[in-house]
């Protein structure tokens, strides 16, 4: 397959949405399955099924031969494991902007994933 599968890391209000709008192919994130007509809203209790369904989204986009980006926070690298077991093809990028946080994650929360991060080898800093 020529298609390609971007992967886009880093904190939240680190750039990673805006980033990954401007590659220009498919969009997808955890986050989308929390946007129900429009207004967000976040509930901790349904994250395995919003990964589940970025998962499910993003492989299915890939079998039809599209180029996908992916944007979630993937601080831990077993996070994008299973993105990177899907396509041959993959580009990962590392978003290091300080652009405060659009959904208010607190900066503890922000702190702790921090301090968990694991950098992946060949990962292009943005």
């Amino acid at each position: 397959m020529d298609n390609i599968l971007y992967i886009v890391r880093g904190l939240p209000g680190s750039g990673k949405s805006t980033y990954a709008k401007s590659i220009g192919c498919l969009h997808l994130e955890a986050d989308m399955y929390f946007n129900r007509s429009g207004e967000y809203t976040f509930k901790p209790e349904l994250i395995k099924k919003a990964h589940s369904w970025c998962q499910e989204a993003t492989d299915k986009a890939l079998n039809h031969g599209m180029d996908v980006v992916v944007s979630n926070t993937f601080t831990k690298l077993w996070e994008m494991e299973p993105y990177l077991k899907m396509h041959n093809n993959v580009l990962v990028y590392k978003c290091t902007g300080d652009y405060g946080s659009l959904h208010d994650v607190p900066f503890s929360v922000i702190h702790d994933m921090s301090n968990r991060w694991e950098d992946f080898e060949g990962e292009i800093v943005v």
